[in-house]
């Protein structure tokens, strides 16, 4: 067996062990600095947590990932994409094996691509069982990987549509689009993910599909973030379906176990805009009054946010302009706003009110 993970050339790779079981992976067009020694089989034998890097494919490299059929994979990451041109940039499909190949093993997944290039014949075969992934990370065309695998107990998972707007705020990305239907499909072949705890939806178009009805499908959620939401027609459906009202016993249970909440439409750098405050402040106060139904306790909100450092910054709890609990009632003593009642048809947002 050869000694290295990558089969090829090695002037196209680097390989830095991180510890005797983490490995980082930098595949380049430029030869590498030269080295006396690499490790051996023996050195590298224990390694179970990969991370790729792999932005551009030329002329001359292998057209897949093969990484050493011998390690036991537990972690994955592959970054295929670094948000230049994508003209270079490898597939998703390039490295579609290398994680097939762990399906029986892996725990935790990343996989960030600005390309699918997935072929109708691979997107037509029986989903990949992936008994153990608990953690699934999926950028931009990365998304893709939710069409062709099963992950019945996944507890976390990050859906993630393309950051960039270069032609303006009204152009939308396929991997925007395709982000709620992505979901449905995981969620058709994995059994509703039963364990799932965490949803991350971040710039995903919620105008296609209906996100209320797969939320339905999650009721061990607990933390739901809807980060860069812009102005989707379907919002004020969202925040009426997030609405507890106790004449509506059916709005109960919506979401019973969800302890925390990050609402951001995109504005000012990752806010959320005055103009939703109403709705999202109705949300927040009804999830905070303890209820019952059939003798069940239902969750109260114990965090809420309205930036998005709060999914997308490492530890980062808050920010400014953030409206956390501790904030609401500042906030709305400010704005004079009626959180009274129930009815999200009577909420009229700043933007409806100046028009």
């Amino acid at each position: 067996m050869s000694t290295l993970p990558w089969k090829m050339s090695e002037a196209w790779w680097n390989l830095d062990v991180r510890s005797p079981t983490e490995v980082s992976i930098s595949i380049k067009p430029t030869q590498p600095e030269r080295r006396d020694h690499y490790p051996s089989s023996k050195d590298l034998a224990g390694v179970s947590k990969v991370e790729v890097r792999w932005f551009e494919l030329r002329e001359g490299m292998p057209p897949t990932l093969a990484l050493r059929t011998d390690w036991v994979l537990t972690h994955l990451e592959i970054e295929l994409n670094d948000y230049s041109s994508h003209d270079k940039h490898p597939p998703l499909s390039a490295v579609l094996g290398a994680i097939m190949f762990c399906k029986d093993t892996l725990r935790v997944c990343i996989v960030d691509a600005a390309i699918a290039s997935i072929d109708p014949a691979t997107l037509a075969r029986p989903a990949v069982a992936f008994p153990a992934l608990e953690s699934l990370t999926l950028h931009d065309e990365g998304a893709c990987l939710a069409l062709l695998i099963s992950a019945p107990n996944l507890q976390y998972l990050f859906i993630e549509g393309n950051p960039t707007c270069d032609g303006g705020a009204g152009i939308r990305y396929i991997s925007e689009e395709q982000a709620l239907f992505r979901l449905k499909t995981l969620l058709d072949r994995s059994g509703d993910c039963p364990r799932l705890r965490s949803l991350v939806l971040f710039n995903s178009d919620l105008d296609k599909g209906d996100l209320v009805a797969l939320l339905r499908r999650l009721p061990s959620l607990t933390e739901l973030d809807l980060i860069e939401i812009w102005d989707a027609e379907a919002t004020p459906a969202i925040f009426d379906a997030l609405t507890r009202k106790p004449e509506d016993p059916a709005s109960l249970m919506f979401l019973p176990a969800l302890t925390s909440l990050t609402i951001c439409d995109g504005a000012d750098g990752g806010s959320t805009r005055h103009s939703v405050w109403s709705w999202y402040k109705l949300v927040v106060r009804s999830r905070l009054i303890p209820m019952t139904i059939d003798g069940t306790q239902l969750a109260c909100l114990q965090e809420c946010h309205t930036v998005s450092e709060h999914s997308l910054g490492p530890g980062v709890r808050g920010g400014e302009g953030d409206i956390t609990l501790e904030h609401l009632d500042e906030i709305m003593s400010e704005d004079g706003s009626d959180v009274d009642s129930w009815d999200m048809s009577s909420v009229e947002s700043n933007d409806e009110a100046e028009a």
